[in-house]
């Protein structure tokens, strides 16, 4: 009898975790984690988004800067035009080269300076003799010119060369040298240039240049890798057709007759950029329209695609500069909660940890999102600001060519009515698309002095001018590029 009143006694006295109590911490701990992992991985694929888009931009744009210098150069040869090559004492100058080892075919070929700016379409992976890895259905170009630095030091046995003056053209090769240069000639190292897009794993951005081959011991056609990534290509050439002066004319290189490519004096680029990372959660349901052809992936792959339009301006010595970007300051607080109770210490342990766990990955999940979000918005605004440069610098020889006047041009871009839609104004006045920015350029005139140019035969002043090209979005971004450019103007 008193056995039984002392186990009830003991068991009334008796405190221990309920299994309901533990379950419910349980629970909610579970919650917490999996709001957790839920940030975790949207951070994860919004993080890897922003870092491939990114990365496209970056070689999109190093593309584009690789094309536009060597675009920018076509038809300088350091004097007078090629056509005077051979006409002038033939059996002096009129020396054939021995054609570099795998040499191009046609007009193509690497000393064939009467065909030295075309473009063609790749219908196969060979193209012209010397390029047998092509992308079929991408563009090729074709450049021959010299390098903008003139010989300085003694003759290379490893390069070619074009010795210029006011009325010679000469091909030389550099072991053929020394050669008794006059006082008014100048060498220019000789270059090829043929821009393709090669075919493999990872489509490559890459160019045909005539280099010394140290292993054979002579001039050869080689391949140099430029850009991974770059999918396709596509040229679209502005030329003069009725020796007006002006560009009358836009044609792909299927429409340029041979006659008239000696007229082109501007064209438009496209580049489509793919990323070598197949993302298995994102569908790629865009269209892509390079000039007159469409692509529409419907695959796994993230792209990116690029315009820019170039002017062939030899006669015009231009300057580049920079701007500067901003980067917004980002805050984080977190607010943790506080629990308490008697029976619940092993749940709100566990609870506690778990909490800590989740906030800290989502505070860092976040900062990470946002700091991406920050970089990608500067990198647009400066993408915009240089764009804005690029165009303005498209006008120069054209009928807006806001370098002639010898004023100052608030906007270069007013009474245009050649864009798409009718709209007078490449970055304003875009309120019916949603992703328009704002970016506003002007054109400055400075001064006019004389200035140094490489021809022999007229005097020349040059007109500077500045262009500034700046690009707004409020509580994001700002980019403001500033350009000189000097205009090489014959005196009268």
């Amino acid at each position: 009898m008193n056995h039984d009143r002392h186990c009830r006694a003991a068991h009334k006295t008796t405190k221990g975790f309920s299994l309901m109590e533990l379950m419910v911490a349980m629970v909610l701990g579970f919650i917490v984690i999996g709001g957790a992992i839920s940030v975790y991985l949207a951070s994860k694929r919004s993080l890897t988004e922003v870092d491939q888009v990114a990365t496209l931009s970056e070689n999109g744009r190093f593309a584009l800067q690789l094309l536009g210098y060597s675009i920018r150069h076509i038809g300088f040869y350091g004097g007078p035009n090629p056509d005077r090559y051979c006409k002038v004492n033939p059996s002096e100058l009129c020396i054939p080269l021995q054609a570099p080892a795998g040499d191009c075919t046609g007009d193509a070929a690497a000393y064939d300076i009467g065909n030295s700016f075309f473009a063609l379409r790749a219908t196969s992976a060979t193209v012209e003799g010397c390029i047998t890895d092509a992308m079929p259905d991408t563009d090729v170009l074709v450049i021959k010119n010299v390098g903008s630095t003139p010989l300085s030091g003694g003759w290379s046995s490893q390069q070619t060369y074009v010795v210029a003056g006011r009325v010679s053209f000469k091909l030389r090769n550099g072991a053929d040298m020394p050669l008794d240069i006059g006082d008014s000639d100048v060498a220019w190292p000789y270059q090829l240039q043929i821009y393709y897009i090669r075919d493999g794993a990872t489509p490559t951005l890459s160019r045909k240049i005539l280099a010394w081959d140290a292993a054979a011991g002579v001039m050869s056609i080689q391949t140099e890798d430029l850009v991974q990534g770059v999918e396709n290509m596509r040229f679209r050439f502005g030329y003069d057709s009725n020796d007006d002066g002006e560009v009358d004319t836009l044609a792909y290189e299927e429409d340029v007759a041979d006659a008239d490519w000696k007229n082109v004096v501007s064209l438009q680029v496209f580049l489509l950029l793919a990323s070598d990372v197949i993302d298995p959660s994102y569908t790629n349901e865009k269209t892509y329209q390079l000039g007159d052809i469409t692509v529409s992936p419907g695959d796994s792959v993230r792209r990116i695609l690029l315009h820019s339009d170039i002017t062939l301006r030899n006669r015009r010595l231009v300057g580049r500069g920079g701007g500067a970007m901003s980067n917004p300051i980002l805050n984080v607080t977190q607010n943790p909660t506080r629990q308490s109770g008697v029976v619940l210490v092993t749940g709100l342990l566990f609870l506690l940890v778990v909490t800590i766990i989740a906030v800290t990955a989502a505070k860092h999940s976040a900062l990470g999102l946002r700091m991406s979000a920050s970089m990608q918005d500067s990198y647009r605004s400066f993408l915009s600001a240089e764009a804005g440069i690029d165009a303005v610098l498209g006008l120069a020889n054209t009928a807006w060519d806001p370098f002639e006047n010898r004023d100052d041009t608030a906007d270069p871009f007013q009474g245009r009515t050649d864009f798409e839609g009718g709209m007078n104004h490449p970055f304003r006045n875009q309120a019916s698309d949603p992703n328009a920015v704002p970016t506003d350029v002007d054109v400055h005139f400075n001064s006019t002095h004389p200035c140094r140019v490489v021809d022999y035969s007229n005097l020349f002043d040059c007109d500077y001018y500045r262009i500034k090209s700046e690009h707004v979005q409020p509580g994001r971004a700002r980019t403001q590029i500033q350009v000189g450019v000097a205009v090489a103007v014959k005196k009268k």
